[in-house]
């Protein structure tokens, strides 16, 4: 929940968000232990935003939309203009939902620059959620090497005391 209060300011002028859940190395600890890469991150918007340097990556891909295509479900991505890599044999951190507030671990594949998902439990997909969780980490990244940043395409109330299956 704090992580998508953190990119719904956005929206406001002068504000800027760098995502850190890949250099997570301990879940229950909230302090990061990897000062260096959140340094790095941090310089590099300051130095695109502020001081108006050209060819640096520092925006992390957010979510856009989906669109229902069959049994599955396409997402499109802002701030990812070239195309996406996972860091793993697998996509990890995708969930998927129908009409009814039941969430499934979801299957996903890189197509470019926008994402697809899906499950075999869920026949009509409705909503996704993508590293949206306390212990959730997910392993896409923009071809530039920043993490995609955690996002839900619901509005239901978010149970925080357990995890999703």
């Amino acid at each position: 929940m704090l992580q998508e209060s953190q990119i719904k300011l956005l929206t406001h002028p002068r504000t800027g968000v760098v995502v850190i859940t890949d250099l997570v190395d301990n879940i229950k600890d909230i302090h990061q232990t990897n000062k260096y890469d959140v340094g790095t991150r941090l310089a590099q918007w300051a130095l695109a935003e502020t001081y108006h340097r050209k060819g640096i990556a520092y925006r992390n891909p957010l979510y856009l939309s989906a669109k229902p295509i069959g049994t599955k479900m396409e997402l499109t991505f802002e701030h990812c203009p070239d195309e996406f890599i996972s860091k793993g044999e697998k996509i990890a951190g995708f969930y998927i939902s129908s009409e009814q507030e039941h969430w499934h671990a979801a299957e996903a594949k890189i197509t470019g620059n926008k994402i697809v998902v899906w499950s075999d439990r869920v026949f009509s997909p409705k909503h996704i959620r993508y590293g949206f969780g306390n212990t959730i980490i997910g392993n896409v990244f923009s071809k530039d090497g920043l993490p995609l940043a955690p996002f839900r395409t619901d509005k239901w109330a978010v149970d925080q005391s357990e995890e999703k299956e």
